[in-house]
C-alpha cells in the first residue's frame, strides 16, 4: 500500500501586544512592525517593477513566493493589480508554505493592515482547509489566481517542472513548465539563519528551472548563502539599500539555468520518466474553441475557456444541455478519499476542495449545500478515514461523527457511524449547466451531433447535423463522454461505457424529514419535489436504455442495506433514468492534447524494449485538438477543476495541478502503456 500522504504541521505563533505574528519555531517576525506594508511594497513590488510592466500588454503574469506567511505580500500585490487593472491580462500568483496559519490566525494578522480589510475578507472567505497539496483561489472575477502550494518549498515547486529527474535535457533546452514561467520571484522565507531550508541551493535551482528572460527576484536577504546559492543557480545578483533601517537587501535578474546532473535519480515516485512523451504547447495564437458535448464537463470547460476570453461554440447532440450521464434530476457532491499518497488519491482530494469552493453559490439556487454523510461500511473504512481525518483536522471540512450524531444530522435513524462532509450537498443538473454557460462569451447549439472533424490549413472543420454553419474552430475540446473516442483521431482512447440507472422514489411522512445526503454503497438525496433519487445500478455489460425493474429493485435493495430503520417504510419507485457513465482503465479521467498517433508510436517505439531509456523527443500532438472525457459518476466533482486544467493547456498558464497528476491524467498515456508491453 502507498505511503500516507504529508500531514502539515500548521503555524506555530506567539502574539505581541500589537497583534503581530511571531513564529515559535523560527523566532522570526511575519512582517515588520514598523510598516509591514510599506516594506513589502518596497522589497516585493517596487523591486521587481511590477507597476512599469504591467503596463505593457503582456496577457499572463505569474509571480513566485516562497513563504505565504499571512498573505500580506499578495493582498499588496492584487491592490496594485487591480489599481492598475492591467487589459484583458491574468495574473497567476503562486506561493508555498510548509506552515500555513489557521484561519482565525490569518485574520488576527491581516487586521493590522485595515486599508487591506475587502482583499484580506475575500482571502479568508476562500482560505482552502490546511491539507498538503495544490489549492487554487480566484479572485476578480477569474482574472487573479492564487496557487496556495501547502508542503516543504523545495519539493512543492519542483512539482511544476516538467522536467525533473536526468531527462537527458538541459533547462537551457527551453522545454516548457507545467504552464507558463514565472515572470517574478518573492523570496520571503523565515531568516536563512533560522530556516535555512527555504533558502537551500536545491530551491534556488528549482527557482531557476522556473525561470526565464526578463524573470526578476527580490529578497529582503542579503545573506552571503542567498546570494551564493542564487548565483550559482543562474541569477545575476545586486545588493541595494534595505527598507528602513534594514542596511542591504537582494535583487537579481535571471540569466541561465543551472545544470542538470548527469545521472540525477528521481526524488520520488512523482518524478519524471525519462521519455519526454508528457511535453506538450499551448495552442498559441487562438481565438475561438469549439466544445463538443453539453454535460457538466462540456459546460464547466466552456466556462473556464469563456472567463479567459476566448469565444465558445458548445454544441451537444441532444435537445437539451445535460441530457445523457449528467442528466440525473439530482447529482451529489461526492468523491472517495484516501489519506494514502498516489495520482489518483490526490487528484481526488485536491478536486473535491475545488468543487465545494466552485458551486458555493450554485447550491443557493440550482440545488442544496446540506452536506454528505459517507457511511463507515467496516473497521477498515473506520481505519482508513481515521488517516484522512489527521491530515484534515479543519471540521468545516469533514469530521467523524457516530450514529447518534449522524442521526440528528441526517433527520433520520442512522445505526452505524460516518464522515459528515457539510459543504457538501446535490445539485439539479439541467438548471447548474444553463448557469454555468450563461456567458457572452459562449454561443450555445443543441440538437447539433458532430459526426467528423479534421482539419486544414484554416483550423478544425467539423461536419454536424445541425442547421447552421459552424465557423472554423482554432482548438476542439471533446467532451462527449462515452462516445468521446468515436472519431479517428481519439479512437485509441480505451473507453468503457457502464450503465446506471437511478430510481425516483416519492417520499413519506418519515423520509420527508432527511435533511442530507447518505451514500456507502448506494446513496440516497433529501427530496426535492416530493422525491428521493435514489442509486445507481453499475453494469458494464448492459446496452439498454429501457429502464430495467430488476434495477429498481436492487437500488431499494441496496437503500434497504443503508437506511434499514426507514427504506422499508419507502413506495416502489414511481419513475427512474439510464444514463452510461465513461471510464477509463485506471479510472482516472482523460485531460488533455491528443497526440499524433503515427508519430508518437514512431517516437517512443524503442520503449518497448527497454521503458527506462532515455528519449529527448519532445511528444507531438494534433495542434489544438483536446478531450475531456472519462469521470465514472464523479463528474461534477471532478469536472470543474480538470476544466481549469484543459483551459490553462490552451492558453499556456500555470496548471492548477501538480506536473504529476496532470501528466496522469493525460491522454498519451494509453499509447505510451501500450508501446511499453508491446500491444
Amino acid at each position: 500500500m502507498s505511503e500516507l500522504r504529508h500531514i502539515l504541521q500548521p503555524a506555530n505563533l506567539q502574539w505581541r501586544d500589537d497583534d503581530t505574528p511571531v513564529s515559535a519555531d523560527y523566532d522570526d517576525i511575519y512582517f515588520s512592525t514598523d510598516d509591514g506594508a510599506a516594506e513589502s511594497r518596497y522589497v516585493f513590488l517596487q523591486q521587481n517593477q511590477l507597476e512599469q510592466r504591467w503596463q505593457a500588454a503582456q496577457k499572463i503574469f505569474s509571480i513566485g513566493e516562497t513563504g505565504f506567511g499571512s498573505g500580506l505580500n499578495f493582498l499588496l500585490t492584487r491592490e496594485l493589480w487591480e489599481r492598475l487593472q492591467p487589459h484583458s491580462s491574468r495574473l497567476h500568483y503562486i506561493s508555498v508554505e510548509q506552515h500555513p496559519m489557521r484561519r482565525a490566525d490569518l485574520q488576527r494578522a491581516l487586521s493590522c493592515f485595515p486599508a487591506l480589510r475587502q482583499f484580506a475578507d475575500e482571502l479568508i472567505d476562500r482560505y482552502p482547509p490546511l491539507v498538503s497539496g495544490h489549492h487554487i483561489l480566484h479572485f476578480r472575477q477569474h482574472s487573479i489566481t492564487l496557487h496556495l502550494l501547502f508542503g516543504d518549498g523545495a519539493p512543492m515547486l519542483r512539482q511544476m517542472l516538467c522536467t525533473d529527474c536526468g531527462a537527458g535535457l538541459q533547462a537551457t533546452d527551453n522545454l516548457p513548465a507545467n504552464g507558463a514561467s514565472i515572470d517574478a520571484w518573492f523570496l520571503d522565507g523565515f531568516a536563512p539563519r533560522a530556516n535555512p531550508a527555504l533558502w537551500s541551493q536545491e530551491l534556488c535551482d528549482t527557482i531557476s528551472r522556473l525561470s526565464r528572460a526578463g524573470t526578476t527576484l527580490s529578497t529582503f536577504s542579503a545573506a552571503a548563502s542567498v546570494k551564493q546559492h542564487l548565483q550559482a543557480a543562474g541569477f545575476n545578483i545586486a545588493k541595494i539599500r534595505g527598507f528602513g533601517c534594514k542596511r542591504d537587501m537582494l535583487t537579481a535578474e535571471w540569466q541561465r539555468h543551472p545544470a542538470e546532473p548527469a545521472n540525477k535519480k528521481p526524488h520520488s515516485m512523482y518524478d519524471f520518466p525519462r521519455a519526454l512523451w508528457y511535453i506538450n504547447a499551448a495552442v498559441g495564437d487562438c481565438a475561438n474553441v469549439t466544445v463538443i458535448g453539453g454535460g457538466i464537463v462540456g459546460c464547466c470547460t466552456a466556462l473556464s475557456l469563456a472567463r479567459r476570453g476566448y469565444r465558445v461554440q458548445l454544441l451537444e447532440q441532444g435537445p437539451e444541455l445535460a441530457a445523457a450521464a449528467s442528466g440525473n434530476a439530482q447529482v451529489s457532491l461526492y468523491t472517495r478519499l484516501s489519506p494514502y499518497a498516489s495520482p489518483l488519491n490526490d487528484f481526488a482530494l485536491a478536486a473535491y476542495f475545488y468543487a465545494v469552493r466552485y458551486y458555493r453559490d450554485y447550491f443557493l439556487h440550482q440545488g442544496e449545500q446540506c452536506g454528505l454523510l459517507q457511511l463507515l461500511d467496516s473497521a477498515a473504512e473506520e481505519k482508513t478515514y481515521t488517516a484522512l481525518l489527521k491530515q484534515c483536522s479543519d471540521a468545516d471540512v469533514m469530521r467523524h461523527c457516530g450514529s447518534a450524531e449522524a442521526s440528528i444530522l441526517a433527520g433520520i435513524a442512522i445505526v452505524k457511524n460516518a464522515v459528515y462532509f457539510p459543504q457538501s450537498g446535490w445539485l439539479a443538473p439541467q438548471p447548474l449547466c444553463s448557469r454555468l454557460i450563461d456567458h457572452p462569451n459562449i454561443q450555445v447549439l443543441l440538437s447539433t451531433r458532430v459526426r467528423a472533424l479534421h482539419r486544414d490549413a484554416g483550423g478544425w472543420r467539423l461536419d454536424h447535423t445541425g442547421t447552421q454553419t459552424l465557423q472554423v474552430a482554432d482548438a476542439v475540446v471533446v467532451a462527449m463522454g462515452q462516445h468521446s473516442h468515436t472519431f479517428p483521431a481519439t479512437s485509441f482512447l480505451p473507453l468503457t461505457a457502464i450503465r446506471g440507472q437511478v430510481s425516483y422514489v416519492p417520499t413519506t411522512a418519515a423520509s420527508d424529514n432527511l435533511r442530507t445526503v447518505i451514500c456507502e454503497r448506494s446513496f440516497i438525496t433529501p427530496p426535492s419535489h416530493g422525491l428521493h433519487t435514489v442509486g445507481a445500478s453499475y453494469n458494464q455489460a448492459a446496452t439498454c436504455l429501457q429502464l430495467s425493474e430488476q434495477d429498481h429493485r436492487n437500488n431499494m435493495q441496496q437503500l434497504a442495506a443503508l437506511l434499514p430503520a426507514m427504506a422499508p417504510s419507502l413506495p416502489a419507485p414511481l419513475r427512474g433514468r439510464v444514463g452510461f457513465r465513461s471510464v477509463a482503465p485506471d479510472y482516472l479521467p482523460v485531460v488533455g492534447p491528443v497526440p499524433e498517433q503515427t508519430a508518437f508510436k514512431r517516437d517512443y517505439a524503442a520503449l518497448s524494449k527497454d521503458a527506462r531509456q532515455t528519449i529527448t523527443t519532445v511528444s507531438r500532438h494534433l495542434s489544438g485538438l483536446y478531450v475531456n472525457s472519462a469521470y465514472g459518476s464523479r463528474a461534477y466533482c471532478l469536472a470543474p477543476l480538470c476544466a481549469e486544467l484543459l483551459a490553462s493547456q490552451i492558453s499556456g498558464e500555470p496548471a492548477p495541478l501538480p506536473a504529476y497528476i496532470t501528466r496522469a491524467l493525460l491522454p498519451g498515456r494509453f499509447m505510451l502503456r501500450d508501446i511499453i508491453h508491446a500491444r
